[in-house]
């Protein structure tokens, strides 16, 4: 094994319009005296995306060291809808009662394929399996915010399993509350 490195981390911004994977698609190729197959591939649009963000994050120099397990949180920034960008002609306030800041993004796409969709474009500089801690943030951009997003790289703490669920039961599970999730499934 050679040098272990300490206390890495990367960050990075790039200005582009967040978006989800998309589901790979099949089509039936063949028929008409051949034994018909089933291709899979990748749509255009999801390859295009993958291609931008990984020309952007090249021109960064992201250089991450080999066989450290890895922290990987994104930070996606999607497009304002324009019915949040409405303003009243009489006093110039927005409309629908929204607000100039930024908001949660909750609704398609998830999360998770938005975090994959990441992942896949920087599979050049580290594989998505090294990731071991992954945190991913949706947010609909405040007025006067353009699109983008944001990455952070670090290495993954070394903390154990019992450590990371005890801090979350500190978080969220307070005792005394009845509507406090509890644990399920069997008790060895």
């Amino acid at each position: 094994m050679g040098t272990r490195v300490v206390g890495y981390r990367y960050c990075f911004e790039v200005k582009i319009s967040p978006r989800g994977k998309d589901r790979p698609k099949g089509r039936i190729i063949g028929g008409k005296g051949r034994k018909p197959f089933i291709s899979i591939y990748t749509p255009k649009a999801t390859i295009d995306w993958e291609k931008s963000f990984a020309a952007e994050v090249k021109l960064l120099g992201l250089n991450v060291p080999e066989e450290i397990p890895l922290d990987v949180a994104i930070v996606a920034v999607f497009p304002r809808p324009q019915f949040m960008q409405r303003r009243s002609k009489r006093d110039g306030s927005l409309l629908g009662g929204w607000l100039e800041r930024s908001y949660l993004h909750s609704s398609k796409p998830d999360a998770d394929n938005v975090a994959k969709i990441v992942l896949d474009a920087l599979s050049d500089h580290f594989e998505d399996s090294r990731v071991a801690v992954l945190t991913a943030h949706k947010f609909i951009a405040a007025l006067d915010e353009s699109p983008r997003v944001f990455v952070r790289v670090q290495e993954a703490s070394s903390s154990t399993s019992a450590d990371v669920i005890a801090d979350y039961q500190l978080e969220a599970c307070d005792p005394e509350d009845p509507n406090a999730p509890r644990s399920v499934g069997p008790r060895w």
